[in-house]
């Protein structure tokens, strides 16, 4: 039941690209400590941060940027 460790492995799923996973465990962790402001907040950025995009769309503007630098 600890918040920490649900956003902990949430974010970390985050920084792979693997958005659906991170949005999964955000979820879990409210379901089970719905009083957490901080999975709350996390979910909520996700859900309205631009970088909720694919991971192939952010692989294809990397690899762009890369090549134009």
């Amino acid at each position: 039941k600890n918040s920490i460790l649900w956003f902990n492995q949430g974010l970390y799923n985050l920084s792979l690209g693997n958005f659906e996973e991170a949005e999964r465990l955000y979820q879990r962790g409210l379901e089970l400590q719905p009083s957490s402001s901080a999975l709350r907040e996390a979910l909520n950025d996700l859900a309205e941060a631009p970088m909720a995009q694919s991971a192939d769309s952010i692989k294809r503007q990397l690899a762009s940027f890369q090549t134009h630098s």
